[in-house]
């Protein structure tokens, strides 16, 4: 089994945190330790999360020297995406959870790639500006590069000309709730003059609809581990745990052609914030 690793360190300090992905296609695990150093195991193969997803976990906390029992949480991802995927990730949080007694932060899939499309596009900028000769942060700070009229539109492919979506803010907060949607029956509409970056594995069927309005597609494809470990960061004492017996993926079931849904962008500009 292809098993990539990366390291690096986060610049604050947190609690130990286990984060798993399984929505896509590959699956990967990221943990972290208290002094924000972090370690991402990624399985390069096709669908094979049953058979990974336990080598992945050990490979992480061996290589962080952790043990289960130090963790404050684990982070899963909680869909949409591959109904055996989310199954599959799941099952295994909740392995771990009740075997040590450790509490589970669900976090979106859709939010998950968001922050990468964010992540990504701040790279770009900065490395547009290193081209240029200018000074840039070793480390791209999203107050600076991340404009108050950034968008970021998910896009999780759900076979034919169907996608799961949803729009977030520049603060990666979400506009809205997500939803099954058919191209090109719904088109996003923002802002004149916003920056949009879209992204996942449904952008490339996206692409041809998206292109007129100038926005830019972003080359972060699926959901990372390590995108969901910096989320759970974020999330890790502010939100309340939900109890595992009853926690369930969030499969978002295939768009009824019949059943029209209205745009969770009806209404948007008068919601953007101020400034916009």
């Amino acid at each position: 089994m292809p098993i990539t690793t990366q390291t690096g360190r986060f610049d604050t300090e947190a609690t130990a945190l286990l984060a798993l992905e399984s929505s896509g296609a590959t699956c990967s695990v990221a943990a972290c330790l208290p002094s924000g150093q972090w370690l991402l195991a990624t399985d390069s193969g096709q669908n094979n999360h049953a058979a990974a997803l336990t080598l992945l976990v050990q490979e992480v906390l061996e290589g962080l020297s952790l043990k289960v029992a130090d963790l404050g949480a684990i982070a899963v991802s909680i869909g949409p995406g591959s109904y055996t995927g989310l199954r599959i990730g799941l099952s295994a949080a909740k392995g771990l959870s009740l075997g040590a007694g450790i509490p589970i932060l669900p976090i979106p899939s859709l939010r998950a790639i968001a922050l990468g499309i964010r992540k990504e596009a701040e790279m770009a900028q900065t490395a547009h500006r290193d081209e240029r000769g200018l000074l840039a942060p070793k480390l791209p700070s999203a107050a600076t590069l991340s404009p108050q009229n950034a968008f970021y539109l998910p896009l999780i492919d759900a076979r034919r000309l169907e996608c799961y979506a949803q729009l977030y803010n520049a603060d990666v907060a979400p506009l809205g709730d997500p939803f099954p949607l058919i191209l090109p029956e719904w088109l996003p509409s923002v802002p004149a003059g916003a920056n949009v970056h879209y992204g996942g594995s449904g952008a490339a069927k996206a692409e041809s609809y998206f292109v007129q309005h100038g926005w830019v597609k972003s080359p972060y494809t699926e959901a990372s581990a390590l995108e969901v470990l910096q989320l759970a960061r974020t999330d890790y004492g502010r939100i309340s745990f939900p109890d595992p017996a009853y926690l369930e993926p969030l499969y978002l079931k295939e768009f009824q052609a019949s059943q029209p849904k209205p745009s969770v962008l009806d209404g948007l500009v008068g919601r953007v914030p101020a400034g916009l």
